[in-house]
């Protein structure tokens, strides 16, 4: 076995163990950094190197040997192999199959043989399974064995242990592909369920499954993830940024509160250092004084670690505890945290942590049990960051009173940084925990700083208040506020002024309230507001000057809201009030805060509030609105109609509205509809066609209002309508697209809308056909059709491109012989003019060829690599390169593919980016049959490549080849390299002695392909080809610079010149010009749909003519997203064209003959 030299090597015996401590080299052992230059004294990535540095021959010759070895079974390679730890070789010793493993697998993705190593994941061979996981689960695309590969992490422990650590390596080095994430959600499911049940069964220490690959696999998925699921991944890799997504969907009632907290520990940690707010009240909830003590317990047993910490033990897991401990800190209050430990924890985090926010410090200000021990300190602290004066207060505020009244200095300090700097509702309430309102002295203090509150924008700030301590806040303005009240000989101006502050400061904390994102924090305030609503309505009835401002905040929020409503009736009548006062003098109102409170005082005056949305919706329209409030348009005539027609083109609205189409009352499926129309319509009287059909909206209105067009503007308004929003459910439009001509119809864009629409479409024609009497097709005078003819009408209906694939797929099924006559054709046939196949096939791999009942009894013989490479059966693959494929797409990558015998190819289109010459040259040599070649350059010497091709006498019958350039390669002149073939100079018998490869010697009377420029810029030079496409800009045409330009490049174009342009205007001069030269035929793609003329297109066949040269006449449009070409005019149109001499049109009426072919 002469394949067996390579394994000592590069491959070495089968029981070479990989070395698993993550510490070390997987391949060696030894200790290495993978993010530092140095490496291990094995130097992997000179061996992975090493094999990058191979021939050409020399490398696939290491793929097919290693195919070789790798499918050998241990049993044979025990007898045929050395035991590589008796040889003293220590190049030997460092033989590994693991490396042309990890190399093969990058550089083979392009290649038929890469699924060769994919069939052993079934083998008792621990060897074998690891390479076929491997080849999958590190493939470009999504192998159709990944789901199953993937769910056996819970069962081939060993195996995922190895590739765990082969990944953890290998991402660092180069040429290493990345792990595949699209594992279905089915399949994450499955694998999450089962280590469930494992965990269950075995427990924590006996659970050894590789939840880090789960983890990548996973991702940031939408799928939902079970909570015990997260707790096990958790627990066995608690660093991890993924888990993150998932766990903050975790909802209050997966909680299972008869589990020990201690379960969820990990996971209670990692919410607390993550800062997931509401899933730490969602576990509150449940565990209240458990979770207390948890989380006390966890700062007891981790905060003087910190403050002992001096940098020589771990400092990740320093910080991971230091993190958690400040989450933990922060819900000091709710868990009623009794560390000791906790203010000297505090006063370090603020003076020595820069990298945390001023957000995190502002709240850990508020955390200290008693803050004077630390006060001077932080004083300093904050003087020296430059803080705003505002921060100040955070200082002030934890002093304990007993505090502050006794120690004259930080009175002063108060006076002086708060109250002087930090003009604030908050330092100001401040004042009656510094001075005694009892004490006449004092009293008088309070009066001279409250004399000096004013609201002006340059003098005085509102506060910004902390989700945290929102409820706190306001209970302190409302304090303040009855505080006021009772100091007395303040004037009606300072009065005013200070209400008038109030009630800024309320609004602020109302229009903070929907933005609190734990949930059990909003419940505090909201509880809070409920026990204070009296007071809140009493400040805002005492100043309703700033009447919109209440309105905007106070109904920012529905919940907070509500509660004033219901608990002081009298506050509905007084902000009902404020709203239409603020109404009538055109005052500022948010359209959010007018839809709350309009949904609520709908349910206390439901007239009044209809009547108002009728009168004022053109200002202030919502979903809601036309949901709960309004229910009939009509109702108020042109008025209600006025909504319809001034709201129709909010798309957002219509598609929120299109989402309960079906389960909608009658007005608004008449507002879905009408709207759809005019959207579609782009009708310039809407209220003229809503007054008329409003009370009789059926299809009559797309029948008799819409005039059916084939062009680019109609297109156009079906895709709007067709494409992602919803507004496929219209019944109404629905009818109208089904009875679409199919011309029309074919050149909207693909999408899951569209497809599904043609199902439904079938779908009722079916339901009509069997409801029917009488048979499928009537044959009164009892002859049938022969076979033959049959046959032929069924091909032809295959090959129209035009007839989307439902529909051929249903003409199949019209009774068993047209079943197998149509499998018969698609076994046989494709179409060769464009290279697809006559069905469109997505899941090939899903084909089941040998079942009697799949329309496909074989692969089609047009296929790409990728398609080929999601067939997991080598013998399938073997035959179908080899024996089955006649049009193949493949791109080329350094090492390219290697044939090892002839195929049946006859069509290649071939991408190529910097790669040997060896690599394409390969493939050629194999293709004998090859008719046609495209080329596709990136970076690559076409030049080069070409020459290559031309040199080779195992192409007699190629045809053609075209030639497709990147944007920035150009001057593309070929006309030197033709003239070098075609007058070959023979080299002498020394030189043909001395040359490496005999194609050289070129056969002088060799027949050259025909060349193909499949598209240039204009005025970009080129030479040498008979078919040329050119782009043409929109600028004003030149014919005079052009004709000079191309005299030499468009003399070789004999066969075809080609023109894509968008300026219908060029039509004719091109025409004119391209009739001087001599080329048979004459293109022109004329990009998207647009409406044309009779007239124009026949000025063009009149202008053609009067053409000598042009033998025949292609013209069509070409949309953007397929290849199909579309006739310029309906069928109907065309009747009235005279084509003059081109009098022979295709089919579709895209190309034109002088006579029939």
């Amino acid at each position: 076995m002469q394949y067996f030299k390579y394994f000592t090597a590069f491959y070495g015996n089968r029981n070479i163990k990989i070395h698993l401590r993550h510490e070390g080299c997987f391949y060696c052992g030894e200790d290495i950094d993978y993010f530092s230059d140095e490496s291990c004294s094995c130097n992997i990535d000179n061996e992975i190197q090493r094999i990058h540095d191979l021939s050409f021959d020399d490398y696939h010759e290491l793929i097919d040997n290693f195919y070789q070895w790798a499918e050998t079974t241990d049993e044979i390679l025990l007898n045929e192999c050395d035991d590589i730890s008796k040889n003293n070789n220590s190049e030997v010793l460092k033989a590994n199959y693991l490396l042309p493993l990890i190399v093969i697998i990058d550089t083979l993705h392009n290649d038929y043989r890469y699924n060769k190593f994919t069939q052993w994941i079934d083998s008792d061979s621990q060897r074998q399974r690891l390479i076929s996981y491997m080849f999958i689960l590190l493939s470009t695309y999504k192998h159709p064995y990944l789901d199953s590969v993937f769910e056996r992490i819970t069962t081939d422990l060993e195996v995922y242990d190895i590739i765990q650590r082969i990944y953890e390596s290998i991402q660092f080095y180069p040429y290493t592909s990345s792990i595949n994430r699209r594992v279905s959600n089915e399949a994450i499911q499955r694998v999450l369920n089962e280590i469930v049940k494992i965990h269950e069964k075995l427990g924590t220490k006996s659970f050894r499954i590789n939840t880090k690959i789960i983890i990548e696999m996973i991702g940031r998925s939408s799928e939902k993830i079970s909570l015990d699921a997260l707790v096990i991944l958790i627990n066995q890799n608690y660093v991890t940024k993924q888990l993150k997504y998932h766990i903050r969907d975790i909802q209050k009632d997966e909680i299972d509160p008869t589990k020990p907290i201690e379960y969820y520990n990990e996971l209670i940690l990692f919410c607390f250092r993550r800062k997931l707010d509401n899933i730490i009240y969602s576990f509150y909830s449940h565990y209240m004084d458990r979770l207390s003590n948890l989380a006390n317990q966890y700062l007891i047993d981790n905060l003087n670690s910190i403050f002992e910490f001096d940098g020589s033990s771990d400092e990740f897991e320093f910080s991971y505890i230091h993190s958690t401990c400040i989450g933990i800190i922060l819900w000091k209050e709710l868990l009623n945290l009794t560390c000791t430990t906790i203010d000297r924890f505090l006063c370090d985090i603020i003076l020595n942590h820069s990298e945390l926010s001023w957000g995190i410090k502002n709240q850990l200000f508020t955390k200290f049990n008693d803050i004077t021990p630390y006060f001077q300190t932080l004083m300093v602290y904050v003087a020296s960051q430059d803080a705003m004066a505002q921060y100040y207060y955070l200082l002030f505020i934890g002093l304990p009173r007993e505090s502050m009244q006794q120690k004259h200095k930080i009175r002063e300090m108060f006076e002086s940084n708060i109250l002087k700097y930090n003009k604030s509702l908050n330092s100001h309430s401040m004042l009656f925990k510094f001075f005694d309102r009892s004490d006449p002295t004092e009293l008088a203090v309070i009066r001279k700083h409250l004399s000096k509150m004013k609201l002006k924008d340059s003098e005085f700030s509102f506060d910004c208040y902390s989700d945290y301590t929102l409820s706190q806040s306001l209970e302190m303005v409302i304090e303040f506020s009855q505080s006021v009240q009772m100091v007395g000989d303040l004037t009606v101006k300072t009065l005013n002024s200070i209400n008038s502050l109030v009630v800024g400061s309320l609004n602020k904390i109302f229009a903070t309230i929907k933005a609190i994102q734990v949930s059990g924090t909003r419940q505090l305030v909201l509880d809070k507001i409920e026990s204070l609503s009296t007071e809140i309505v009493n400040v805002y009835s005492m100043n309703t000057d700033s009447r919109n401002y209440i309105i905007n905040c106070v109904f920012d929020f529905k919940d907070s809201a509500r509660i004033l409503l219901k608990m002081v009736p009298d506050s509905v009548d007084m902000f009902w009030n404020m709203f239409i006062q603020a109404i009538d003098d055109k005052e500022e109102l948010y359209s959010n805060s007018v839809s709350n409170l309009l949904l609520l005082m709908n349910q206390y005056k439901p007239e009044q509030v209809e009547n108002h949305c009728i009168d004022r919706f053109d200002k202030f329209h919502s979903y809601d609105m036309i949901v709960y409030i309004i229910r009939d348009f009509s109702k108020y005539g042109d008025k209600g109609y006025q909504i319809i027609a001034k709201n129709y083109k909010d798309l957002s609205l219509l598609e929120k509205l299109f989402k309960i189409y079906d389960q909608g009352s009658e007005h608004i499926l008449k507002y879905c509809e009408l709207s759809l129309y005019l959207l579609f319509s782009k009708c310039t009287e809407p209220m003229e066609i809503i007054k008329k059909y409003y009370h009789n909206i059926t299809d009559s209105i797309y029948r008799n209002e819409i005039t059916i067009r084939n062009n680019e503007e109609f297109i156009s308004n079906l895709d709007q309508v067709i494409r992602g929003r919803g507004f496929e459910k219209s019944k109404l439009f629905k009818q109208f697209y089904f009875e679409l001509p199919q011309n029309i119809v074919n050149q909207v864009s693909y999408c899951r809308e569209k497809r599904q629409l043609q199902i439904e479409k079938y779908n009722n024609s079916q339901l009509s056909i069997s409801s029917s009497s009488g048979s499928i097709i009537s044959n009164s005078n009892g002859k049938s059709l022969s076979k033959i003819i049959i046959t032929r009408i069924i091909h032809h209906f295959l090959y129209d491109r035009t007839i989307e694939s439902p529909e051929k797929i249903e003409l199949a099924l019209v009774c068993k012989q047209w079943f197998d006559i149509t499998a018969k054709i698609l076994l046989d046939y494709y179409d060769e003019d464009s290279l697809v196949n006559y069905i469109d096939l997505i899941s090939l791999y899903k084909l089941n060829i040998d079942n009697e009942y799949s329309l496909m009894r074989d692969y089609p013989k047009v296929m790409s690599m990728n398609q080929v490479n999601l067939i997991n059966n080598p013998q399938i693959i073997e035959r179908l390169i080899y024996n089955r494929v006649e049009s193949l797409s493949i791109s080329v990558n350094y090492f390219g593919m290697r044939l090892n015998r002839n195929t049946k190819i006859k069509h290649l289109e071939m991408t190529i980016d910097r790669c040997l010459p060896e690599s394409y040259i390969s493939i050629f040599k194999h293709c004998p049959h090859l008719k046609s070649l495209e080329l596709i350059f990136i970076k690559q010497d076409w030049r080069i490549v070409l020459e290559s091709i031309l040199s080779l006498d195992t192409l007699p019958n190629l045809e053609l080849i075209k030639i497709n350039l990147n944007s920035n390669i150009n001057n593309c002149t070929l006309a030197p390299l033709i003239s070098k073939f075609q007058n070959p100079t023979l080299p002498t018998n020394n030189n043909i002695n001395n040359t490496s490869n005999n194609q050289n010697v070129i056969n002088s009377t060799r027949k050259l392909p025909k060349f193909q420029l499949l598209a240039t810029p204009c005025f970009d030079y080129f030479d040498g080809f008979s078919m040329v496409t050119i782009t043409m800009a929109d600028d004003e045409l030149d014919l005079k610079s052009m004709l000079k330009f191309y005299q030499t490049p468009l003399s070789y174009a004999k066969d075809e010149i080609s023109f894509v342009l968008s300026d219908h205007s060029h039509v004719i001069p091109l025409i004119e010009f391209t009739n001087q030269f001599q080329t048979m035929k004459m293109s022109l793609s004329l990009g998207l749909p647009k409406s044309l003329s009779i007239d124009l297109v026949q000025s063009i066949f009149d202008k053609l003519n009067e053409t000598t040269n042009i033998g025949s006449f292609e013209i069509y449009f070409k949309t953007w997203y397929t290849s199909l070409k579309v006739s310029i005019l309906s069928d109907n149109e065309w009747q009235f064209v005279n084509l003059r001499k081109f009098k022979y049109p295709n089919s579709i009426s895209t190309t034109f003959y002088q006579s029939i072919l």
